[in-house]
């Protein structure tokens, strides 16, 4: 593709010497259409006929050159949906649990149901499993510890018992994956466990967090058909990292995770 368009007369000896060849892989894309611009704005002025000299088109091709380049270092710091969405992260769309935490989704999730305590969405129209929820309510306890147990990996194994299963209302037994301990290192008070049965692949999020003078027990749950975990998990894990309490929270207590 060339950044003139092709002329009915004349010229086509300038256009050989300032068209960029349209790049074959994708992942170049960014950088042949920065190169293009540089070329296009320099030379915007000069009339569609006009055949620089070799030292401009020097100049010129330099331009675009370090053009180029400095998209390419952005490409080793940016996830690749940034760089499909010009340089734009996922775009989120945030949701407030009244009084005690933020969570993100993205827009194409629909919000089924909004009630004190609880907000659910559905995920993938086409799969029925994928419902996510966030749930809170005030409790007693004063962490996670006293809540659910103080080493997370057991914990996340007796959860495991008892998944929710495909049909409503059902359950199944599953194999845990991964039990985490505060893995942002943010130092909140979280557990995070992945699990998969046969059919479902999960994803959920504990934390106890403080507000409005109370203590919430706080969770997450994301689920997917077990065949499409390899396309969700990336965008579960930045759906978890997105938690955060409306209110400064105090420093967890050490605690660890058993070695699984």
């Amino acid at each position: 593709m060339c950044l003139w368009r092709r002329p009915r007369h004349r010229c086509r000896q300038a256009q050989s010497h300032l068209c960029l060849s349209q790049p074959r892989s994708s992942g170049r894309l960014l950088l042949w259409a920065a190169a293009c611009v540089a070329l296009r704005l320099s030379t915007r002025e000069a009339g569609s006929c006009y055949t620089p000299p070799a030292s401009e088109i020097e100049v010129l091709s330099r331009r675009g050159l370090a053009i180029g380049a400095a998209a390419a270092a952005s490409l080793d710091v940016l996830p690749a949906r940034a760089i499909l969405g010009l340089f734009e992260g996922p775009k989120v769309v945030p949701y407030t649990m009244p009084g005690v935490f933020n969570i993100s989704m993205p827009p194409d999730y629909v919000l089924k149901k909004s009630a004190p305590g609880l907000l659910a969405w559905q995920g993938d129209r086409i799969q029925p499993v994928e419902v996510m929820t966030a749930k809170s309510k005030a409790v007693d306890f004063a962490s996670l510890a006293e809540a659910l147990g103080s080493n997370a990996t057991e914990v996340g194994e007796r959860m495991a018992k008892v998944r929710p299963a495909v049909r409503v209302n059902s359950t199944t037994e599953a194999t845990l994956v991964e039990a985490l301990v505060d893995p942002a290192g943010s130092g909140l008070d979280i557990y995070q466990f992945e699990w998969i049965s046969d059919f479902i692949h999960e994803l959920k999020l504990y934390a106890l967090v403080k507000g409005e003078g109370k203590n919430y027990l706080c969770s997450v749950n994301l689920r997917t058909a077990a065949l499409l975990w390899e396309d969700r998990q990336e965008l579960f894990r930045s759906i978890m990292a997105s938690f955060a309490p409306l209110e400064t929270q105090p420093k967890r207590e050490a605690a660890a995770a058993a070695p699984a």
